[in-house]
């Protein structure tokens, strides 16, 4: 019989979490209503559309704004979604499937997240600054769930809730009017180039003002929730099963305990 013994570990995640506010949650079923009750919609330009995802062609003209104090002004945060490329952009001047793009006027790209296949690296801007992540062969056609966040200055990034080798010490202030998404610009809000397009699918695209699960543990999509009082439970049923990102494990006894799983 294998016993796996959870210290805490449930508990002090719920304490955490219980204290973040959302900006801005999209979860595209149709619109980019804003989800988190701010009232930070998003807006679709060219032949973007929001039908289950966000869905952005290959040129210069698909993309969606998203209202900048969503971002604006935020020291710790979670940014996360779920994203599919249909094809890479390998060819061209400065070839990028861009992803977002956060700017003012003086600081074109002051906040601006890629992934470049070309070097198969994951790349943020951040105030002149250019953070990475390497080694991430990514599949066209394939979704992913990444989220980059930011905790007391440290920035790192996770994809499928997998943390990526490499973290960086970054405090400086996010300070943008423009915050885009589907497109790198050269100008405030503008000034598109196809090849550096993100060229794919989007979705449950949400900020949060801390470290957060993001996209792979989110209540505005379709998951399933089991509550059990304190006792022992001989047996019980999780769906969908298998799982497919985590299973969370909550304990709701604020002067806290154990958690035991037999197997």
């Amino acid at each position: 019989m294998k016993t796996i013994t959870l210290l805490l570990f449930a508990c002090i995640v719920i304490n955490c979490t219980a204290q973040l506010t959302s900006t801005v949650i999209y979860n595209f079923e149709g619109t980019a209503t804003d989800l988190s009750d701010n009232g930070n919609d998003g807006t679709a330009f060219g032949g973007a559309t929001t039908v289950h995802n966000l869905k952005l062609f290959n040129n210069n003209t698909d993309y969606l704004t998203v209202p900048a104090d969503a971002i604006d002004g935020l020291d710790d945060f979670t940014i996360s979604f779920r994203i599919k490329f249909a094809v890479f952009h390998t060819t061209g001047s400065f070839p990028t499937n861009h992803i977002f793009s956060g700017s003012r006027s003086g600081c074109v790209q002051c906040f601006g997240f890629s992934y470049e296949k070309v070097m198969d690296v994951w790349k943020l801007a951040f105030n002149g600054a250019v953070y990475t992540w390497d080694d991430a062969d990514l599949e066209e056609r394939t979704w992913y769930c990444v989220s980059l966040v930011r905790t007391d200055g440290t920035i790192k990034f996770y994809v499928e809730g997998e943390e990526m080798p490499g973290s960086y010490f970054d405090d400086s202030e996010i300070d943008i009017t423009s915050f885009v998404i589907g497109q790198e610009d050269d100008c405030v809000g503008g000034c598109f180039v196809t090849n550096q397009s993100m060229y794919g699918r989007m979705d449950n695209f949400q900020v949060w003002d801390g470290f957060h699960f993001g996209c792979n543990y989110n209540a505005h999509t379709k998951e399933s929730a089991i509550t059990q009082t304190p006792e022992i439970i001989s047996d019980f049923t999780i769906y969908p099963n298998p799982a497919n990102n985590y299973i969370l494990i909550e304990s709701k006894n604020p002067e806290g305990g154990f958690i035991s799983i037999v197997n």
